[in-house]
């Protein structure tokens, strides 16, 4: 008896719980907080389809917002084309004997000022953070997605937190495009930049999507506690994965720190395959709405290894053979001239071998060095002998006369400029400061 009305107390505490729970789920406040536009409201079938077809539709634009800046590339490499003033430059000075470089800039005010701004937003922001110009377009970045994040939401806070992490997922896709390292990846080919100019965007559009990502999760968090819903919303299989997912993204960002990634990059690269590898499938099964963004992340991301895998190493390049020209082209140059074309890091000529000419000079020479004579304490005594006749020697003999030395040559006569060489004529117009 005593154990069924313990239960029986236990199932209305229980059922107490799930009335009050049920009771704050559709209970709106009366007046939102002061400053704070946003509030929970409890809306019908048709409104909550219509916050859907929004939140698709906004998330479809961050999407295709992409493309911006790589129509504003393609303008600007047009214009330069067409209207640069190198080319306009060339154009009205093709006649000119200097090259189109020597020419003195405009003086125009509008183009004085567009180059000291493109040197003023080169410079570094800080030591370490980048320069100006990446700042600034990841600023104005972050700026059009929150203006994507807030539009037509309305007062409804749910909207609010669901447009966060629905934008912030559309941003994965061109995210790890910038990450690739290929030259074949188009948004290096349509920028024109190699993949060391793009990794700074990479990280600056990270750091917006963890923000995000982080905004979307705190006002969750915020709206299960006001509505006493935490612990019992903590067990669900979609906000397990909500949070594994920021746990992991919040560890992805952590390992991208300055210290950690020049003190071990191995580490840090291993850290960063790996993890970007592992948040995607809980962002997959966190919320159907976003697995079509994810697909396409899982997407690049499989091309991009398949890539690195194929082709490891680059492939060699061997060192090209420059043939000598011919002597009748223009671009043949003489013997006396070669050496003041090898660049400084030619090696040195190789040395000529010894020449014979000396020992046989030696042999020949009609003072040859007089032969080592013994010494006296060392030679034992001989015998008195009759004398004999002095042997002759080269000592005694005759000197021969030396054969007369050849006249050194003389001097090439100066040829005129009209009569030298082709190559010569161009190499003194190239010094005079002709073309």
């Amino acid at each position: 008896m005593e154990r069924n009305l313990l239960r029986a107390g236990r199932l209305n505490k229980r059922l107490k719980m799930w009335l009050l729970i049920s009771r704050r789920l559709h209970q709106t406040p009366s007046e939102p907080p002061m400053g704070w536009p946003y509030h929970f409201v409890d809306l019908n079938d048709e409104q909550k389809d219509r916050r859907r077809q929004l939140l698709d539709h906004y998330a479809r634009l961050a999407q295709l917002s992409n493309l911006i800046p790589l129509v504003i590339a393609q303008i600007s490499f047009a214009s330069k084309r067409l209207w640069g003033p190198d080319i306009r430059r060339v154009r009205k000075e093709r006649g000119s004997p200097l090259p189109a470089n020597f020419h003195p800039r405009s003086n125009n005010s509008l183009s004085t000022i567009w180059r000291k701004l493109a040197w003023w937003l080169g410079g570094p922001i800080a030591s370490g953070w980048g320069s100006r110009r990446e700042w600034i377009i990841a600023g104005l970045w972050t700026a059009w997605l929150l203006i994507l994040v807030v539009r037509d939401t309305g007062e409804d806070y749910l909207h609010l937190t669901k447009r966060f992490g629905i934008v912030a997922a559309s941003q994965l896709p061109v995210h790890y495009l910038l990450s690739v390292k290929t030259p074949w990846s188009p948004i290096q080919y349509q920028m024109r930049m190699s993949h060391k100019q793009l990794n700074p965007y990479h990280r600056l559009l990270g750091r917006i999507l963890v923000t995000f990502f982080t905004l979307h999760a705190t006002l969750y968090l915020n709206f299960f506690t006001q509505t006493h819903l935490l612990l019992a919303r903590l067990l669900s299989p979609d906000v397990l994965l909500g949070l594994l997912s920021l746990a992991t993204l919040l560890t992805l960002i952590t390992t991208t720190l300055a210290r950690i990634r020049h003190h071990n990059y191995r580490l840090f690269y291993t850290l960063h395959l790996t993890l970007s590898l592992a948040i995607l499938p809980p962002l997959y099964f966190h919320a159907p709405p976003l697995r079509s963004y994810i697909l396409s992340t899982a997407l690049i991301y499989l091309l991009n290894r398949l890539h690195r895998f194929l082709s490891p190493t680059p492939p060699p390049h061997p060192s090209p053979r420059i043939p000598h020209p011919p002597p009748n082209s223009p671009l043949h140059l003489p013997l006396s001239l070669t050496p003041l074309l090898l660049p400084p890091s030619a090696p040195p000529p190789s040395p000529q071998p010894k020449s014979t000419s000396s020992t046989a000079c030696t042999a020949s020479s009609p003072h040859p060095s007089p032969p080592l004579l013994p010494h006296p304490a060392t030679t034992s005594p001989s015998p008195p002998s009759t004398p004999s006749p002095p042997p002759t020697s080269a000592l005694t003999a005759p000197p021969s006369p030396r054969p007369p030395r050849a006249p050194p040559n003389p001097p090439p006569a100066p040829t005129p400029a009209s009569k030298a060489p082709p190559a010569r004529r161009r190499i003194s117009r190239i010094w005079r400061g002709g073309v």
